[in-house]
Formats: structure tokens, sequence, C-alpha cells
């Protein structure tokens, strides 16, 4: 018998499993994380405290690509991104995230 909260399990267990990863995202295994993301519906909110800065930027490319929305919790900072900017500026946004300098 399933249970009636399966997909939120599911989406619990994928959403902890995005922010532990967030942590240890290096260029060298950029893409796997980026695979990862493009394989689940992100949605909900994310704690990106500690991340790297290329998972933050992987991060924003998948939602960009997709029109996808989610909440970012940095420490005790939230933070919504209604539109998503060019593709030439994703970078320094995601940098500015990642470093808390925004």
């Amino acid at each position: 018998m399933i249970p009636e909260n399966a997909s939120e399990i599911a989406c619990d267990n994928n959403r902890i499993r995005i922010e532990l990863l967030g942590r240890f995202v290096i260029e060298d295994n950029r893409q796997n994380f980026e695979e990862i993301l493009n394989g689940i519906t992100l949605s909900g909110t994310y704690d990106i405290t500690d991340w790297t800065f290329e998972a933050v930027r992987v991060l924003f490319k998948i939602c960009h690509q997709t029109n996808q929305r989610v909440t970012l919790k940095q420490e005790s900072r939230y933070f919504m991104v209604v539109q998503y900017p060019s593709e030439l500026m994703l970078d320094i946004f995601a940098e500015a995230i990642a470093t808390g300098k925004f």
C-alpha cells in the first residue's frame, strides 16, 4: 500500500539531497549536479547556506531554462526570484547570492 503522502516524501527527500549536495559542487562535478536538477521538478524552499558558487549557478541556470520558481534560504534571509536575469548576468547574480553580497 502506497502512503497518501508518498509524493510529499519524495519531494522532501529530493530537497534534502539537493541541499546537501549543493555544499560540495565544484566545476569538476557541476555537470552531475545539473543532471540531478534537470531530472526533478524544483519547488518549495531550498536552504543554500554554505552552497558553492557552482551549485548556486547551476540552480539558477536550471530554474531560468525551465521557468521554475523556488524560494532560497541563506542563513536567516529568504529570496524568491521573480524574474531571472539574462544568461549573461546569471553568473554575477549567482556569485552575489553565494557570497552573501546580495
